[in-house]
């Protein structure tokens, strides 16, 4: 960050945009706006009344918002967020505002959001940038009066609108000459940082400091101010993109309608035990390469359950598996960043000629390997059990090549023939990058096993990494893990069940679609589902997967450049389980498949830890026998 020439920082609070009079007459502020004689734009009050998308929004602030303000920077942050669905959009700005000042009701924030209440006006979200001038009395030993002054205007706003959800910029001042940040400016934002953590996902706080820093915004001396219209500009920008960035996703319909499904009713799975190799090679890009499997599944499958590992890839892009002879639909089966190693697991519906065809984005390798077919009903075939998703294994492990025997233990199922099971794999922070993969164990030891070929789950450096799979259970119950990675290396290795295939016919048969797209919070032509904005960290969305009187759904969770590590847990919108469906990293598209129970509606809710934008893509559902 750039700075400007030596200005004392106690000037600084009651600075801001104007244009001095030098012949000694009045001057007028911007309209909206009160202005000194000297033209100092005392104060602003704007309304936009358009309405728009994403709904009404309010911005109160001090000096440094008002240089924000209509008139006095172009464009403005009103009209920034206009242009981006916001509206209606009410502004109220002025010098020396603080969350609360009874002897200057205009100063005043707590009296500003009466003001707009008596005037009818409801914000989905308040945008707040007050701060500097309660520097005085902050400091980070006076945390706990700070965030008093925080929370004192915080319940007066959700007193007025329970239901809105408020965004506070944080602050800065640096001390001259160190250049180092003020006691008072650490203070007041760790009282910031202690009331989102005390309303999460009610209340964010947008990091400026940080923001200022990785710009080239020149401030005054004291980083508190912009030194002209054009360096507010480059403001209002970030704190246009920040504030639609953060703000939870709204649902304002339509739900995609349900997707088609197959005429050959429900189905049931028989594994494949020996995990074959269907294809292993490249896929150019925007080019349909035909696969046929008819010597690999029996005759009348109507779906497969596949294993895909992509490597190589020329650039960031996806991989689409659909039946030869149909419209390629807009899914995707498989996401990749430029050079990366990435597996997933598919469920594709197939045409009775049993030909798959594989298109890619870019162009990749790919190799392609057997979990299941889906067949119709018979004695030597299985039906799925839903279960309450549970935590399997959690554990931390050091090795070049890590064996994991994992037994199932079903309580509930006391008896059942328990052929397979439904299980998401995933490495948490590994030292080193490798792949996982999810077998059927063999006989006791010391007998040798034949780990499969193919892998389940490959990971980067660091990353937290998950991947799904329809895996053989033994005749013990047990199911088999074997992590590849560098000698020496560190990771987590975490695996979740979401259910067991059984030979009793006591559970559901599955029902193949044509792929659809259900959900896709990005903005423009993207959006598909009825919700608006992006994911948000602790939110909770649901989505129209399947009909009503199905009991469950497959299909694809991909998350689209989360901002922080995370991760989306499917489920049938009851309480929450401890367990995770697909993990991300910032900037990244990860996607993985999820097997999961639906409300008695269809609907299936998908509980994000960061902020993201979520796609599903539906690929069939399960009903009971």
């Amino acid at each position: 960050m750039r700075t400007r020439s030596l200005l004392v920082v106690a000037s600084l609070l009651t600075s801001t945009i104007a244009v001095a009079a030098s012949n000694g007459t009045v001057k007028a502020g911007p309209a909206g706006c009160t202005a000194a004689p000297t033209g100092l734009v005392l104060s602003c009050d704007h309304l936009l009344p358009t309405v728009r998308l994403r709904g009404a929004i309010g911005l109160v602030g001090d000096s440094v918002l008002l240089g924000s303000s209509p008139g006095i920077s172009n464009p403005s942050v009103p009209t920034l967020l206009g242009q981006q669905q916001w509206g209606p959009i009410r502004m109220t700005t002025a010098l020396g505002m603080r969350t609360r000042n009874d002897g200057s009701p205009p100063g005043s924030a707590w009296s500003v959001v009466g003001r707009w209440k008596a005037a009818g006006f409801t914000p989905k979200v308040v945008a707040i940038n007050i701060g500097a001038n309660h520097l005085g009395d902050c400091t980070p030993a006076t945390v706990t009066a700070c965030k008093k002054k925080v929370d004192e205007l915080l319940n007066r706003i959700f007193s007025l609108w329970p239901d809105t959800q408020v965004w506070w910029a944080k602050i800065v001042q640096i001390a001259y000459p160190s250049g180092t940040y003020t006691p008072a400016m650490l203070g007041w934002n760790a009282a910031l940082d202690a009331a989102v953590k005390a309303r999460p996902g009610s209340v964010y706080a947008w990091n400026w400091p940080a923001a200022l820093k990785a710009s080239d915004i020149v401030t005054d001396i004291g980083g508190i101010h912009p030194v002209s219209g054009t360096q507010y500009v480059k403001r209002n920008r970030l704190i246009a993109d920040n504030l639609t960035l953060s703000i939870r996703s709204r649902f304002l319909g339509q739900r995609a309608t349900p997707a088609t499904s197959s005429p050959a009713g429900g189905l049931s799975f028989a594994p494949d035990r020996s995990t074959r190799i269907i294809y292993s090679g490249p896929l150019a890009a925007g080019v349909d390469t035909v696969l046929d499997v008819s010597s690999a599944v029996p005759s009348g499958t109507g779906a497969v359950a596949l294993g895909l590992t992509s490597s190589r890839p020329s650039g960031a892009g996806y991989v689409t598996l659909f039946p030869c002879g149909t419209t390629a639909p807009k899914v995707s089966s498989l996401n990749f960043a430029a050079g990366q190693a990435r597996s997933a697991q598919a469920v594709v519906r197939l045409n009775p000629d049993r030909r798959l065809c594989a298109r890619a984005s870019v162009a990749t390798n790919i190799r392609i390997a057997m979990q299941g077919s889906f067949v119709p009903p018979a004695a030597d075939t299985d039906t799925f059990r839903f279960l309450t998703p549970t935590r399997l294994r959690d554990t931390a492990a050091t090795n070049k090549v890590v064996d994991h025997t994992i037994t199932l233990t079903e309580p509930t199922l006391a008896g059942a023939d328990i052929d397979g099971a439904a299980v998401t794999v995933t490495i948490d922070r590994p030292s080193a990058g490798g792949g996982v993969t999810v077998y059927e164990c063999g006989a006791p030891p010391p007998a040798v096993v034949k780990v499969p070929a193919g892998v389940n789950l490959s990971f980067l450096p660091g990353e937290t990494a998950a991947g799904a799979v329809y895996v053989p259970v033994s005749a013990s119950n047990t199911i088999c893990i074997r992590v590849k990675i560098a000698a020496g290396s560190t990771f987590r290795l975490i695996v979740d069940r979401t259910g067991v295939f059984t030979k009793d016919g006591a559970g559901a048969f599955f029902v193949p679609v044509q792929a659809k797209r259900m959900l896709d919070t990005r903005n423009g032509a993207y959006r598909v589902g009825g919700w608006f904005g992006r994911h948000q960290a602790l939110q909770a969305i649901d989505v129209n997967a399947a009909p009503p009187g199905t009991i469950g759904v497959s299909g694809t969770v991909t998350m689209v450049s989360p901002v922080t590590t995370g991760y989306i847990t499917a489920s049938g919108c009851g309480p929450r389980p401890l367990t995770s469906t697909v993990n991300g990293r910032p900037g990244s598209a990860a996607a993985n498949t999820a097997t999961s129970q639906i409300s008695a509606q269809g609907l299936l809710c998908l509980y994000s830890s960061t902020n993201t934008d979520t796609v599903f893509d539906v690929a069939g559902w399960w009903q009971a026998a």
